[in-house]
């Protein structure tokens, strides 16, 4: 059997960034999801790292474990985010266990994000390809 038929190519460009982050669940996953103060989770916000950023999703690694399939909000600080806040609206694609401290790499996509937040994410892109290029 071929081992490569699970396997997503890439459609865009991925920045690999190391940018501390924010996720939340979205109400449509609060059920799929209940996250109790032991995880750490103040406000119903999880302490992240954003690993990299492409048009199409992000990578996450997080403290909290996240169920495939779950919508979550990264919110990235206005340091990052040109001056002003921004929430990303993703689906959690992926998760993988990286250590046993745990942590966990959480692999999302973009499906559906508001023509705001494509606006702004391409602005945020278009700035790491920028910085890279020169």
């Amino acid at each position: 059997m071929d081992a490569t038929h699970d396997l997503t190519a890439r459609r865009t460009q991925r920045h690999d960034v190391a940018l501390r982050v924010r996720l939340s669940l979205m109400p449509e996953s609060s059920a799929q999801v209940r996250l109790t103060q032991a995880s750490g989770v103040r406000e119903g916000w999880i302490d992240a790292d954003l690993v990299d950023l492409a048009s199409g999703g992000a990578g996450l690694l997080s403290p909290v474990y996240l169920p495939r399939h779950a919508l979550v909000t990264i919110r990235i600080a206005a340091e990052h985010a040109l001056g002003k806040e921004m929430d990303l609206n993703a689906r959690v694609q992926r998760v993988i266990m990286t250590d046993r401290r745990p942590m966990y790499l959480i692999g999302t996509s973009f499906d559906a994000l508001p023509a705001d937040q494509r606006e702004r994410l391409h602005a945020l892109l278009d700035r790491f390809h920028s910085e890279n290029a020169a």
